[in-house]
């Protein structure tokens, strides 16, 4: 199936912002100082990717 590059822009700008919120992840388990409702709220802005389940493992 080809996809338009509309469709592999959009699907390569969700696939950054999921790494982009995988390496703060890591980043705030490693100074465990930022966890609780700042990380929390942090994550916040990834809630359409989390909800969406598209590059769940």
């Amino acid at each position: 199936m080809i996809k338009s590059i509309e469709e592999l822009r959009t699907e390569v700008r969700e696939l950054r912002e999921m790494v982009n919120m995988l390496v703060e992840m890591m980043i705030h388990m490693e100074t465990m100082d930022d966890s609780g409702p700042d990380m929390e709220n942090n994550m916040m802005g990834y809630d359409s990717l989390l909800k969406s389940g598209r590059y769940c493992m």
